[in-house]
């Protein structure tokens, strides 16, 4: 098609999306030079210019790309892409406070995007656990996957908020009793509030699931702190 018709922009801009896929940079460049080319007056449309921007970041010419994808969400704003590759961008540079507002973006145009949700509450949860919390607590109605449960606990731990944690880790330990990491992260806070046996019960299990550094060092910590200095010693000669 490109060679009967070069100009083709749609072809183009295809064949630039899939050069891009197949990590094909050079291909990619070519292709939208091409385009741009034969459409100048497209150059700053927003597929054209998310593309662009999207072989500038692969390219690792990060301020570029920003200026890029700053400019496509101030003239198209309501358009979740820029949104989405800027929160990306954002946070592969550590720009947190900029990360988190196009995070809000994303979730603000599709409520549905769980991804977004997760990586939102996770930022936010390093200023303000609570509305952490809140961000996935949103979604904890009805039929609730393992992972998201998963993930509030972790925030209501970052928050002090134990008693709510440990409520969550007793639910998983039944709905889903050979995930390891469950066990392990449940062993660790009843470690931390104090509860020996129970602590040590649930870093058995870790263990039992997936013998590796972390179950084996957190299973002696807990033998540890409940004084048990010889038993602590034989777990740490397994490691």
């Amino acid at each position: 098609l490109l060679k009967l018709e070069p100009d083709h922009a749609p072809a183009r801009l295809l064949q630039a999306r899939i050069a891009l896929r197949s990590n094909n940079l050079r291909q990619a460049i070519e292709a939208l030079n091409a385009h741009d080319l034969y459409h100048p007056e497209a150059i700053n449309a927003p597929d054209t210019a998310l593309i662009r921007a999207e072989a500038l970041v692969r390219y690792g010419l990060d301020d570029l790309a920003q200026k890029v994808l700053e400019q496509l969400r101030d003239e198209f704003y309501d358009d979740v892409r820029p949104h989405r590759l800027l929160a990306g961008l954002y946070q592969r540079k550590e720009q947190v406070a900029e990360a988190i507002a196009s995070l809000q973006q994303v979730v603000r145009l599709e409520p549905s995007d769980r991804a977004a949700r997760h990586a939102l509450a996770r930022l936010v949860s390093t200023v303000d656990p609570e509305q952490g919390i809140r961000l996935l607590t949103d979604q904890t109605k009805g039929d609730v996957p393992a992972a998201v449960m998963l993930e509030v606990a972790r925030l209501y731990q970052h928050a002090a908020r134990y008693t709510e944690a440990e409520a969550i880790y007793a639910r998983l330990i039944e709905t889903a009793p050979d995930d390891a990491d469950v066990w392990l992260e449940a062993g660790r806070l009843s470690d931390a509030m104090g509860a020996e046996t129970v602590a040590v019960k649930r870093l058995e299990r870790a263990v039992a699931l997936n013998p590796n550094r972390e179950t084996l060092a957190s299973l002696a910590l807990a033998h540890m702190h409940a004084g048990r200095l010889v038993t602590a010693g034989r777990w740490w000669w397994r490691i």
